[in-house]
């Protein structure tokens, strides 16, 4: 329980980081999931709610639950922002005028079309041309350019990668408490927004989706129509 998911992989199966099917070497079997030990522990790094949706189902409050809606559930009630993330989120909102496009481009070690989301961005502001814009990237030219794009763009204070260096790998952080709580400021900060602007295939963009009750018609997924991503996914949640 106190190392990470990634760093067992990496000590005990380092060649299986892509293997879509290594969580079970180190979960519960869901499909029997009644075990002797008090303390019974799944984790996946990859989309798996779908499957625990099906085990939840045997419980009376879970009965019935979409997986958005499971999800949802989860995610607020133990995915919850320690004080200063919450002060800093409702600061970073406080005299904001509404509605915020809420735009999410990561960039480093698993990029988006940064032309197909600044082509969906100009889409939504054709239709509320007075909104502000805020933007969640790990990227400092990718935040440079879209800053030169559009107007009234707002980002949080944080460390930045560059094309060579990923944030979520070797960038190397004085505060790195700090800086995870900047990704969880970044996080609740495009759950606040009115709009979304993403890609699927980004876990954190659809977690901030699911938190903040963004409904599908006031997002942009720019993958929604990529069969590749989408198959992805779908092996990814059933494997």
């Amino acid at each position: 329980m106190s190392e990470h998911p990634t760093h067992l992989i990496s000590d005990l199966f380092p060649n299986d980081h892509s293997n879509p099917f290594i969580y079970r070497k180190l979960s519960i079997d869901l499909a029997h999931p009644d075990v002797r030990e008090p303390l019974a522990v799944f984790w996946s790094y990859l989309p798996k709610m779908a499957r625990i949706r099906r085990a939840a189902a045997k419980v009376s409050p879970f009965r019935g639950m979409s997986r958005d809606a499971l999800t949802r559930w989860a995610l607020r009630e133990y995915f919850r922002p320690n004080a200063r993330v919450r002060a800093e989120v409702d600061a970073l909102f406080a005299d904001r005028a509404r509605p915020i496009i809420g735009v999410h481009i990561r960039y480093t070690d698993r990029k988006v079309s940064l032309d197909r989301i600044m082509q969906e961005v100009q889409r939504v502001q054709a239709r509320v041309p007075s909104a502000q814009i805020f933007l969640a990237t790990d990227n400092q030219g990718v935040q440079e350019q879209f800053r030169a794009r559009f107007r009234d763009v707002f980002v949080i204070d944080k460390v930045l990668g560059d094309d060579d260096n990923s944030l979520h790998e070797h960038v190397e952080l004085d505060d790195p408490l700090r800086e995870a709580e900047n990704a969880l400021i970044d996080m609740w900060a495009l759950a606040s927004c009115d709009w979304l602007v993403h890609s699927r295939h980004s876990t954190f963009s659809v977690a901030a989706a699911l938190i903040g009750g963004i409904p599908t018609s006031r997002q942009r997924d720019i993958d929604r129509r990529n069969v590749r991503v989408v198959l992805k996914r779908w092996v990814q949640t059933w494997a």
